[in-house]
């Protein structure tokens, strides 16, 4: 199951376990995230009011749980580079080993903190792009009302 909570990924103290709870994490995040990527690459050319307030009300109501999410890859991401997870020295070890090594095992956590980051940014440029389209919208019927 995947890690819900801070909690859950500062009590991971072995290597392979952190694998795992990263590669579990990741795939939940595909399958519970894979709506809000079908309807982010749909294209909103419509201006008809209710369809547009429709479409930026489900993509805004996605933001909290993006966030959430963001929060725990960070969580791992950092977990990761923790006392828990560091290359033993010893003759031959170098720094540079050591710095590979915590790299090699947060990539995956890192790659997720970009993934949220940027997934955030679409969330607030759609709904911003939903609320501009219907302003122009609100406006274009005060400016036809007129007309009639």
């Amino acid at each position: 199951m995947a890690a819900k909570s801070i909690a859950e990924i500062l009590d991971i103290k072995s290597e392979q376990d952190f694998k795992n709870a990263v590669n579990e994490y990741e795939h939940a995040m595909e399958i519970t995230f894979k709506p809000l990527q079908d309807k982010l690459a749909q294209q909103v050319l419509t201006t008809e009011v209710q369809q547009l307030e429709l479409h930026m009300t489900y993509v805004e109501s996605w933001r909290d749980r993006a966030a959430k999410a963001l929060m725990l890859a960070t969580a791992f991401e950092n977990h990761g580079k923790s006392r828990w997870f560091l290359l033993a020295g010893g003759k031959g070890i170098t720094a540079t080993d050591r710095e590979a090594y915590q790299k090699d095992l947060t990539s995956s956590a890192g790659a997720q903190v970009v993934y949220f980051e940027e997934l955030l940014r679409s969330i607030d440029s759609r709904v911003n792009i939903c609320k501009k389209v219907l302003g122009n919208e609100s406006q274009g019927a005060i400016n036809t009302r007129r007309f009639s």
